[in-house]
């Protein structure tokens, strides 16, 4: 699949799973609190028994960035605008730490 493909179905899935805002808001946050249980047990704070903790951490950064391209589109984002944002978002790390 290429970014445009998957841009569309992260929307599609959304719809699918109840279609609203705060749905996906709440979503977001499980994901995003998965991703600090999976880190917790990459540095062996939590139990890990047959799991690979990395492996997990890059599995929810997944789920997360799925969940942001199906707000992004609730949002009613385009694709285009989503590159505009991300290179104007960029070139502003860019400039705060001095990259060339």
């Amino acid at each position: 699949m290429n970014f445009n493909e998957i841009y569309s179905y992260c929307g599609t899935l959304g719809k699918l799973q109840d279609g609203n805002l705060p749905t996906s808001l709440i979503k977001l946050g499980e994901e995003t609190g998965e991703l600090n249980e999976a880190y917790l047990r990459s540095i062996e704070y939590k139990s890990s028994e047959g799991t690979d903790p990395v492996m997990d951490m890059k599995k929810e950064c997944a789920d997360g960035i799925i969940m942001l391209l199906d707000i992004a589109q609730k949002l009613e984002m385009s694709e285009n605008e989503l590159y505009e944002l991300l290179e104007e978002k960029l070139e502003k790390w860019r400039v705060k730490y001095s990259l060339v």
